[in-house]
């Protein structure tokens, strides 16, 4: 908004101390009015993606989301479009990012926090050691 507020009142002070016409200013914003009808759509969906995909970043590629009742799993993502693989048919499924905005997305994380859980296998001890490495854990 005060980018907007900073062009007009520059074009008014040119206007004003006479730099500038009206008609050049028509000349020069024709070519951009143009522009903007043409590409106006495009480059919003752009800088949405761009915002969904960075600053929202619901999910990452191999993440397992829940989507209209669909377990999917995130193939790749992209600024226009990301598309899933349907766990159950193996069917690649598109959306557009626009699309997933206004969705509901539950995501199971597929990356976990391996140092979280430590594997001991028990099958060579006895029983004296289990109980010491028992009283490890516990302390």
């Amino acid at each position: 908004m005060s980018m907007l507020l900073i062009v007009v009142a520059f074009i008014l002070w040119l206007l004003l101390t006479g730099l500038t016409t009206l008609q050049a200013i028509i000349l020069i914003g024709s070519p951009i009015l143009a522009f903007n009808f043409i590409f106006g759509d495009a480059t919003k969906t752009f800088f949405q993606g761009i915002v969904f995909v960075y600053s929202v970043h619901p999910f990452d590629v191999g993440d397992l989301c829940v989507i209209d009742q669909n377990m999917l799993e995130v193939i790749t993502i992209g600024v226009w479009k990301t598309t899933f693989s349907k766990v159950d048919t193996q069917d690649e499924v598109i959306y557009p990012n626009l699309d997933l905005v206004n969705k509901v997305i539950i995501n199971h994380k597929t990356e976990f926090d391996w140092n979280d859980n430590v594997d001991i296998y028990l099958d060579s001890m006895d029983n004296k050691t289990i109980n010491r490495v028992k009283q490890k854990i516990n302390e």
